[in-house]
């Protein structure tokens, strides 16, 4: 006897049907003018100086249980600029739905933070996120108008089922970077954790006419830039980070309601789960 449809599927697949077999509809959108406030802040200078050294070859695999020594990758602009202009959508008071990681008990990742912030602390125009929200971004489900609850329900049970059925190997983050908005950390790729990232897509393209498949580049920002931030002194706290990189055994998935009034991201955690045993 042939087993059943459901059998032959790819587990994405059967997320998709599972979710639409709930629901039985597409949520609805909402569209909201995108907007500034809270001007960019204004710094006295602007270093030009590089942050990294080109031509440093990422390590390829663990050995003897270590991460390899944290590498930084070149620079590829010449300022800082604003992170905090509104988004389409987005305006003071938004609220949104979206998988994360987030880093509540990864000791090791707060270490490294506190110690980037030691440097960073008081720099004009560098917001640091504190070690209460440091966060992996993943896959956007929608603003809270347009996702009802049924469907949330629906794709999120998905989405927990398969993880908490998986095992997840630690995160293992060996690059530092900065980018035009921010300055943060890169881990080693985790095919796991590409396959979370493709359930989680599945999962909300299932219910709602959006798809998150561009880009995925897992990272955790340790500073926002605001506005012409300081780049050489960015380039400074970026060696205090530690040189044998940072591992975080137990990252939880976390389905959250994300705001980001005032310079920073927070959130209410609507579901969570503790990943790697």
């Amino acid at each position: 006897m042939a087993p059943p449809a459901h059998a032959r599927m790819h587990p994405v697949q059967v997320a998709a049907t599972m979710i639409a077999a709930a629901t039985g509809a597409k949520s609805h959108r909402h569209v909201v003018t995108a907007q500034r406030y809270l001007a960019p802040a204004r710094c006295a200078t602007i270093s030009p100086a590089s942050i990294g050294t080109a031509g440093v070859p990422r390590p390829q695999s663990d050995t003897a249980g270590t991460i390899g020594r944290m590498e930084t990758t070149p620079r590829t602009f010449d300022r800082a600029r604003d992170h905090w202009w509104w988004r389409p959508g987005w305006g003071p008071g938004s609220r949104y739905l979206t998988f994360h990681l987030t880093f509540e008990g990864a000791t090791a990742l707060h270490a490294a933070a506190e110690r980037v912030a030691a440097d960073l602390r008081g720099a004009c125009a560098v917001d640091l996120v504190s070690t209460d929200w440091l966060h992996l971004t993943m896959t956007g489900v929608g603003f809270t108008a347009e996702v009802d609850d049924r469907a949330l329900e629906g794709l999120s049970d998905v989405v927990f089922s398969w993880a908490a059925a998986t095992r997840t190997d630690p995160l293992r983050f060996d690059r530092s970077f900065a980018y035009s908005e921010g300055f943060g950390i890169a881990m080693r790729p985790a095919t796991w954790l590409d396959d979370l990232k493709a359930i989680q897509s599945d999962a909300v393209s299932a219910v709602r006419d959006v798809r998150n498949d561009s880009g995925f580049q897992p990272h955790v920002t340790l500073a926002y830039f605001s506005g012409d931030a300081d780049l050489a002194r960015v380039e400074h706290a970026a060696r205090r980070l530690p040189e044998d990189g940072i591992s975080v055994d137990h990252p939880r998935l976390s389905l959250i309601e994300l705001g980001r009034d005032d310079r920073m991201y927070t959130w209410r955690i609507l579901r969570q789960l503790t990943l790697g045993g």
